[in-house]
Parts: structure tokens; C-alpha cells; sequence
């Protein structure tokens, strides 16, 4: 290629860029330009016209990356302004906290947190889709995972720009899941264009492609390169310079290591530079382009994560959150929370308030903000946290078959919350278990809008009772079928429609008062989320929604306000609209999330100790911690509301200052009122558990024994929470033991192995080979039906491990079966629980259902 042609290409993308380049930037202009120019020489063109063709596609590149930059510079200074306006001097600990991940307090905007916004972006977005996939009649076909529907969609969702491109599936209902797709996948990346990022659209897309870090990580590098190698679109090594298998291994090593995954600097992030710096932060999957979509499905099953459904969901979830991060932290979030944290600590170096410094210092807010962008899971070491998470889920199926039991006490949690926004406790009771039953489809709608109860498409139903640790493909969709099965889905879904429709509708119910007129804890709330007079008097002018005889006050139909309605709050109309949707759907979605006791960023960080995934220290903390995140999400979030809510909140950070919050701030009645409900409904929790055993419920004979009973319903409902189970109770509220409950559910079931080659051996060393033969067979019964995570060995055994099924399988199998190798057996352990628990069984373990039936 002649050096002029080069340089003419050089001259035109410098002029273009409005700058002289840099040498990093020449050189990967130099290697852009010879790709494209091989590319357009191999279609035809000579070198020269080529040369001239790659050098003013380059330039326009370029300009406009030039005219990104400028605009992304412009949104970060107007970002750090926000940022900055939003800490009070003398108040740096909390507001920090607050912006982050939202704190307790009566103050503006507390609760308003950049990790809330983000849950609420994307569980609105989820809603909506699932309401539009409902309405078009494929919501279940989009998510029963049938491998050639989702094929079908894979290609219309490739056609879908370029019809001539593939081959029409001549499937309707793939079709109509492809046209919803593709429009939301639109609304999240233009969402992410409108605060700073430049994502052009991109021929033939599918969805953003998933790379499961284990399977990939688990083949070597050449095996990786010769499976995607023959995938993959010619177009995509069109700039690659050198040896292209050479470059397909730097992109293998990339995703092993899980590097492409994160929010910050990679994905969405792609286009906050010129094209000189763009290339080596795209993730490395948006430059994969795959031959069609079979070719796209086949790296899917066998390097991905998660069927069509999924990967599409988690593409449009991840875009909308970072819309969110980006519109609070700028074009590059990580830089901007450290410098803006270093500003806070100038200012408070400058008028000599050491506290502060001191609390600013230490890298807690950090490790908060790791958590919020995903920093904190990706995986050190692969290997390790896969063994790790695999446990855990394990851990999850043996143990949370009774959930649904469990969870009576989210009824009182969920009705402490409903008290501090202004609904009465009575209605609050009534309409929350009338939620449990089937609702109109109005109703439903309206709560699909509002974001919440479709928990179920993305799999996380038990996400509140532990930190989160991704998607594991099939091992989680099994989980998932599993939770389906205990009726915690059900459960779980109908709680949250029901808080959130009586939400909307007491918004409705308000429109005619001022805000002063609002009951007082109703203000209080309104106000954490930036929600006060002028905010609300807009609201109020907001069209309302009919549905089954109720009105709603929707988040959508801020955007539909008159610019006279919102002129009173600021001359930018467009932004205030926004802002007042993103308030009120932050509002909704982050009270339903402290009403089910789910985490917070800061709350997940104190889950997993402040550790990164896949490293030692990581991964002790998240197994000791394994469902203790239900406890520590209802101590920080509704126990501390009642303590601190109604007093300006924890300003200093310490323990001085959250003892000083609580004399300002505690709500006694309604303190009072959270551990009353929750200790009764948790009482009847235990209850339902026991005559799930057989047993008659726990009663009291004398004072010590009705004080234990009364801490162990506590700890059953949350009030008294870990420390509870562990001081008064036999078992935890998920059922493990006290080792379990004290460090993990793990350690309780490795301690169960060990005990059980314990009771082996001693069985053949004290009672020879028979009675030994005898002794094991009895102990690996027991093992089987108390520690074995049957959904984890195949998904159509997943019903052993639900409440039910182990209850039929004790009667009909398990207790036969041990007094058959273990004479006497029954009437010891009848004994036992009589002795240490003071219970009886209202159907013993000895009757047989056999001999009921007249069977030998």
C-alpha cells in the first residue's frame, strides 16, 4: 500500500477530529485503516480509492467522536455540579451514603440513591415488558425456554432491520416476542445516549452476547478459538491486524477472566472516547460479529449463560441501570465517585473537621460503589467461585423448601412499611391477603407498569435471603423451577403487587391535598426521594389510571405533564419530567424492596464482608453469610426505620451518631408494632412448619419455656434475627441448625457428613460388619433425606426438596425404612422431641400408611 494513501487517510481523520493525534491514536488508527482498506480492496476497489474510502469513513468517525467528546464533557461538569450540590457541609458521611446507597433520616433525598434509581430503572423496564408480552399472547412461549422457539427469535431478531438478511421463520409469536425485543432494546441504548454514551446501532443485533466466565474459562484458548473462529462474520477481523487467531486468544483471555463483564469502562461504556481510545475499551463481545443467527444460538448453548430470554432481559436491564449510573455519575462513573469523594474530604481538611476525614477516608463507599457497578462480582479466581456458587445454590434447594412458611412474617414487614406511607394498618392487612388471591387483569397491568411482581423472569426470587451471585445458566434455571415449586414465586409476586398497587392508590387517593396535608410519616418518605410542595404539586396534575375501581398514580404519566404544570420547579421541562418519573418509580420500587426486606448495595457489601468474588477471603464470607441477608436487610432497612426515621438520621457515620439518631428519630409505637406482627407471624410460621413435620404446635408449660418460645417466633419473623436463632432457637428461620446459623449452611452440612462417616465407623467398630452394613444404610437414608440438594442432580426431582414432597416422603418412605434398619428408631426420636422441644406429634411417626390401607 502506497505511504501517500496512508497519510491522505491520517489527514483526513486528524482534520476531522479537529486536533493533531496522539501516537496511541495513530497507531490505532494505522491498524483500523488497514483492515478497512483490505476489506474494500478484496470487494473490488483499488488501493488508492480504497485508502480515500477508509480514510472519510474514519474521518466521520472521528467527528463525530469529536462532537461526543465535547458533549460528554459538557454532562460531566453539569454531573460533578450534582454531585457536589447534593453533600452538605458537616454532613459529607451521610449524603455520600445517601447518593450512593440511600440511608435513614428524615432529610431530602436520603433515600433517593443512585443504586435505588437503578433497581427502579430496571424493574420498571422489566414490567413493561412483561405487560406488552402479555398483551400480544407469547409472554409464555417467550419464557418457557423451547430451544427453537428461541431460535426463531434469535433470527427475527436478526432480520428484523434487514429482512433480506435471513430467512423468514414464518413464526408469529417469534415474530411478536422479536418486534417487543427490539424496541426496548432501542429505548435502553438511546436511554445511554441521551446521558453521554455514543452506541450506534449495529447491524444484524440479536442481544448483547453472553459469556459464561466458567465454561469458557474451563476450555483452553485454542479450543475456545476454533469453536467461535468459523461463527464469526468475515467483517469482524476487518481491522485486525497481524495473526487473527493470535487475536481471538488476547479475546479469550479477556472473557475468562471476566474482564469484558463489568459495568464500569466496558460495554455501554464503549463510546465515551474518540476512536482513538474507543477500541480498547469496547467489550470484547460488541466486536464479535456472528455469521447469522444459528451461528450466534451455537455460541450461545455452548459458551453463554442463559437461554434468549435471559440474555435479552439482562441486555435491557444492564443498559437502563447504566442510563441511571451515567445520568448521576457521568461518562465514567468509577473516576467521577473518587473525585468527588476527595472534594468532599478537601472541604472538610479545609475547615478542620478530622471526623469526617477520617470516615471519608477509610474505602467503604468504595467497596459500596463496586457492589453498585458489579466490580465486587467478578470473580478472581473462576474455579473457586464457581465451586463456591454452586454450593450455595446447592444450599438454597436443600434448605428452602419451606420458604413459603418462612415467609408469614413479610405480611407485618410488608405492613410497617405500607404504615409509614400514610395506609392505615387495617387496610393494609386486608388488601395484602386479598392480593395473594388471583386479581383482575387491570390490576395486574397496572402493577406490571408500576415494575414489580415479575421477579420470576430473571430467576432472582430468592435473591433476599443472600448476596447475589449471578447467573449460573441451567444450574439457576433449575433453582428457579424449584422456587416455582415451594410457591415462593407465587408468594413472593403477589406480596409486591398488592404493597404496590395500595402505593399508587394511595397517591391517588392524596391528589387533592397539599403536601402539608399528607399524613405526617407519608411526607417523611415522599421527601427521602426528592419528593416535596413543588414536586407534588405537580403530581397532582398528573392524569390518574382507572382499574378495577380504584385510580392509580402511574410514573409514566410524568412525562405527559403540560411544561405549564412543572414550570414552577424549573425552566427545563423535558429534564423536570424525567426527574419526576424517576423519583416517583425510584419511590415505589425501592419502599416495595424494604417492605420484602431486600438488600441495598451498602447492605450486599456488609453481606460479603466488603470482599471481591472468587478470592478466598470472598467466598468464606459469602458462605458464612448465606441467608443471613434477610436478617441484616431487616435490621438496616425496617428496624432502623423505625429508630431513626422521623430524627434527621446518622450524620456521622459512627456509633455516636447513630445512638443520637435514634433519640431524634425512633417511631416507639412503631417499633412496637414491627416486632409485635412479625414475632406473631412468625409464631405461626413455626407452627405451619411443625404440623408440616407431624408435630403438634410449640406451646409453654412455665415462664422459661414461654420466653423461649416468644424469642424463637421472633427470630422466626426477623425481630430478634440472627441473634435469636442462635441464642433461643434449635433452628434457624430457613431450617438449619445452630452451626449453620452461626457459620453458614455449608459448614452445617459438611459437619452433617462428618457425622455421618462418624457414626458409620463407629457402627462397624462397636457393632461388627452386620450391625455396621446396618448403621450406614440407616445414616445415608438420612443424609439423603435431609442434605441432598436433589433439583441440583436433575431438575425432575426438584419436588423432593419442597416442603410437601418431604413430608410424603418421611410417611411413606423415610420412617418405614429407618425402623426397618434401625429398631426402636421412631419411638427414640418421638421421645426426644418430646424432651427437648416439650411437643407431641398430631400424627406419629410410627403410623404407617400402609397399614392404613390394609397393607402388610
Amino acid at each position: 500500500m502506497a505511504e501517500g494513501a496512508y497519510r491522505h487517510c491520517f489527514e483526513t481523520a486528524a482534520r476531522a477530529a479537529g486536533r493533531a493525534l496522539s501516537e496511541d491514536e495513530l497507531y490505532n488508527l494505522f491498524s483500523r485503516a488497514q483492515g478497512r482498506i483490505r476489506r474494500l480492496v478484496r470487494e473490488g476497489m483499488s488501493p488508492r480509492d480504497a485508502a480515500m474510502q477508509a480514510g472519510k469513513d474514519l474521518a466521520d468517525e472521528a467527528r463525530l467522536a469529536h462532537i461526543n467528546e465535547k458533549r460528554a464533557a459538557a454532562f460531566n461538569i453539569a454531573a460533578a455540579r450534582g454531585l457536589d450540590n447534593a453533600v452538605r457541609a458537616g454532613h459529607e458521611v451521610q449524603d455520600i451514603r445517601a447518593t450512593l446507597t440511600g440511608v435513614e433520616g428524615n432529610a431530602r433525598g436520603l433515600a433517593y440513591s443512585v443504586d435505588a434509581a437503578m433497581k427502579g430503572a430496571s424493574a420498571e423496564i422489566l414490567g413493561r415488558i412483561e405487560a406488552d408480552l402479555k398483551k400480544a399472547g407469547v409472554l409464555e412461549a417467550a419464557t418457557r425456554g423451547d430451544h427453537a422457539f428461541d431460535q426463531d427469535v434469535a433470527t427475527e431478531l436478526y432480520r428484523i432491520e434487514d429482512p433480506a438478511s435471513a430467512p423468514d421463520t414464518r413464526n408469529p409469536a417469534a415474530q411478536k416476542v422479536a418486534r417487543i425485543f427490539r424496541r426496548y432494546q432501542e429505548e435502553a441504548r438511546l436511554r445511554q445516549n441521551k446521558v453521554g454514551a455514543w452506541i450506534g446501532k449495529v447491524k444484524n443485533y440479536i442481544a448483547r452476547q453472553s459469556h459464561d466466565i466458567y465454561k469458557i474459562s474451563a476450555a483452553t484458548a485454542d479450543e475456545w478459538t476454533s469453536f467461535i473462529k468459523p461463527l464469526l462474520d468475515p467483517d469482524t477481523f476487518a481491522d485486525v491486524t497481524g495473526n487473527v487467531d493470535e487475536w481471538l486468544r488476547g479475546v479469550y483471555e479477556n472473557l475468562a477472566t471476566g474482564v469484558h463483564d463489568t459495568r464500569n469502562g466496558l460495554g455501554v461504556a464503549d463510546g465515551f472516547r474518540g476512536p482513538g481510545n474507543m477500541a480498547k475499551r469496547v467489550s470484547q463481545e460488541r466486536i464479535l460479529h456472528f455469521r447469522d443467527a444459528t451461528s450466534w444460538m451455537a455460541y450461545q448453548d455452548r459458551f453463554g449463560q442463559a437461554n434468549l430470554m435471559h440474555t435479552v432481559l439482562a441486555d435491557i436491564a444492564r443498559g437502563v441501570e447504566n442510563a441511571e449510573l451515567m445520568n448521576r455519575f457521568g461518562t465514567n462513573p468509577e473516576v467521577m465517585c473518587r473525585n468527588w469523594i476527595d472534594r468532599a474530604i478537601a472541604r472538610a481538611k479545609e475547615r478542620g473537621d478530622h471526623r469526617t476525614v477520617k470516615a471519608l477516608r477509610t474505602d467503604w463507599n468504595e467497596r459500596i460503589f463496586d457492589t453498585i457497578t458489579g466490580m465486587a462480582n467478578h470473580p478472581s479466581n473462576t474455579t473457586l467461585a464457581k465451586i463456591s456458587q454452586m454450593t450455595r445454590m446447592a444450599n438454597q434447594v436443600q434448605m428452602l423448601g419451606g420458604t413459603l412458611m418462612s415467609s408469614l412474617p413479610d405480611v407485618g414487614v410488608m405492613m410497617g412499611m405500607l404504615r409509614h406511607n400514610g395506609i392505615g394498618i387495617m387496610e393494609s392487612f386486608s388488601r395484602l391477603v386479598r392480593g395473594l388471591l388471583p386479581e383482575g387483569k387491570e390490576s395486574q397491568h397496572v402493577a406490571e407498569l408500576l415494575g414489580v411482581g415479575h421477579d420470576a423472569l430473571m430467576g432472582d426470587i430468592a435473591s433476599r435471603f443472600q448476596a447475589e451471585d449471578g447467573h449460573m445458566g441451567k444450574l439457576s434455571d433449575a433453582v428457579a423451577r424449584f422456587h416455582r415449586l415451594t410457591g415462593l414465586q407465587y408468594w413472593t409476586d403477589a406480596i409486591k403487587r398488592g404493597a404496590a398497587l395500595m402505593l399508587s392508590n394511595n397517591l391517588a387517593r392524596m391528589v387533592d391535598r397539599d403536601f402539608s396535608g399528607l399524613p405526617g410519616h407519608m411526607q417523611v418518605a415522599l421527601r427521602r426521594y426528592g419528593i416535596e410542595d413543588a414536586e407534588w404539586q405537580a403530581i397532582r396534575k398528573s392524569s390518574l389510571v382507572a382499574a378495577d375501581g380504584r385510580s392509580y398514580v402511574l410514573p409514566a404519566h410524568m412525562g405527559d405533564l403540560s411544561d405549564e404544570a412543572v414550570a414552577h420547579i424549573d425552566a427545563r421541562p423535558e429534564w423536570v419530567k424525567e426527574e419526576l418519573q424517576r423519583k416517583l418509580r425510584t419511590y415505589i420500587n425501592d419502599q416495595i424492596r424494604e417492605g420484602m426486606s431486600e438488600g441495598a448495595a451498602g447492605t450486599q457489601a456488609m453481606a460479603t464482608w466488603g470482599t471481591q468474588r472468587g478470592t478466598a477471603a470472598g467466598e468464606i464470607a459469602r458462605t458464612i453469610m448465606q441467608f443471613k441477608a434477610y436478617t441484616l436487610n431487616f435490621m438496616a432497612r425496617s428496624m432502623k426505620r423505625e429508630l431513626m426515621r422521623m430524627g434527621p438520621g446518622n450524620v456521622t457515620g459512627d456509633m455516636r451518631g447513630f445512638l443520637q439518631g435514634v433519640r431524634q428519630g425512633a417511631d416507639v409505637p412503631g417499633l412496637a408494632w414491627l416486632i409485635a406482627t412479625t414475632t406473631t407471624l412468625g409464631y405461626f410460621a413455626m407452627t405451619l412448619k411443625e404440623l408440616a413435620k407431624g408435630r403438634e404446635p410449640r406451646t409453654a408449660d412455665n415462664p422459661a419455656d414461654y420466653t423461649k418460645l416468644v424469642m424463637a417466633a421472633a427470630a422466626q419473623g426477623g425481630g430478634a434475627g440472627i441473634f435469636g436463632d442462635f441464642l433461643f432457637g434449635d433452628a434457624n428461620r430457613m431450617g438449619g441448625g445452630m452451626l449453620s446459623t452461626a457459620a453458614g449452611p455449608t459448614m452445617g452440612n459438611l459437619n452433617d457428613a462428618a457425622n455421618m462417616f462418624k457414626s458409620i465407623r463407629d457402627g462397624y467398630l462397636n457393632r461388627g460388619f452386620a450391625g455396621g452394613n446396618q448403621e450406614a444404610a440407616s445414616e445415608a437414608l438420612r443424609f439423603a433425606m435431609n442434605d441432598v440438594p436433589w433439583a441440583m442432580v436433575t431438575p425432575r426431582a426438584a419436588v423432593l426438596n419442597t416442603f410437601y414432597a418431604k413430608a410424603a416422603m418421611q410417611y411413606l418412605v423415610y420412617y418405614r425404612l429407618q425402623d426397618m434398619m434401625n429398631l426402636g428408631y421412631l419411638q427414640r426420636y418421638q421421645d426426644r422431641v418430646q424432651r427437648e422441644n416439650n411437643q407431641s406429634f398430631w400424627l406419629s411417626p410410627s403410623w404407617s400408611p400402609y397399614q392404613a390401607m390394609g397393607a402388610n
